[in-house]
């Protein structure tokens, strides 16, 4: 964000939120086989081969997909599922904007504007997309905007390779965060996630469970040392 705010830009948009409210969770499934039996049949055979599952496997997750209750008067559980999903992104959003903001920089999510977040849940659930389908309402909103070769794109592209080669070559330094207050508190168990930690540096597995006890870890860390104790430490 400084090396924006550097070159001249206040305002930077980003496109968090767009997977959260766009792509319709696995939980259709579940909801459409009560519905229309067929069609949901055939949409969980497209999602488990693009998925590279089984038919059953894309049937499991359907109903293992459960959202959070919630006091919105929503119509259907898939609805329930994109909200849920649209909060959690939300979070992490709202602290990137503070992040920027403290550089000078603005930045906006279209994704999560009241009025596009509105249009969309009203669609009804038999009207939402499949969930093997890349945000075709998206494409079709977008069809005067977009170049033809992104309106054909059937996926996205994955950082996940970066993020591998990041902790091998961090290994030491996110190895030392382990012993922290979540070891301490018994929260975790170090030698388990430990050996995950290694089996993730050599390439394998969810990153998902080590990312969040790392960023907890630097997290408080970072708490320890506040501006007043270091302008206190420069006085002394």
């Amino acid at each position: 964000m400084r090396w924006l705010a550097h070159h001249g830009s206040s305002v930077h948009l980003t496109g968090d939120g767009g997977d959260a409210l766009l792509l319709t969770p696995p939980i259709y499934l579940a909801e459409m086989i009560r519905k229309r039996p067929l069609r949901a049949l055939g949409a969980a055979a497209r999602f488990a081969q693009v998925r590279k599952m089984s038919l059953r496997e894309a049937l499991r997750r359907g109903r293992a997909c459960v959202p959070s209750r919630t006091h919105l008067d929503l119509p259907s559980l898939t609805h329930q599922k994109v909200v849920d999903t649209l909060v959690d992104s939300a979070r992490s959003a709202r602290a990137d904007m503070e992040l920027a903001a403290a550089s000078g920089v603005r930045l906006d999510n279209p994704f999560f504007d009241a009025q596009v977040i509105d249009a969309y849940l009203a669609l009804d659930v038999e009207e939402m997309p499949e969930p093997a389908q890349y945000k075709p309402v998206l494409v079709e909103a977008m069809a005067d905007v977009l170049p033809a070769s992104l309106r054909r794109r059937t996926t996205k592209a994955t950082t996940s390779a970066d993020h591998y080669d990041g902790l091998r070559r961090a290994l030491p330094q996110v190895d030392a965060l382990l012993d922290g207050y979540l070891a301490d508190m018994n929260l975790i168990d170090v030698r388990t996630v430990r050996a995950r930690l290694r089996s993730h540096a050599a390439g394998a597995g969810d990153l998902g469970p080590i990312e969040r006890i790392v960023a907890f870890e630097a997290w408080r860390r970072a708490l320890k040392i506040v501006p007043w104790q270091e302008q206190a430490r420069a006085n002394s």
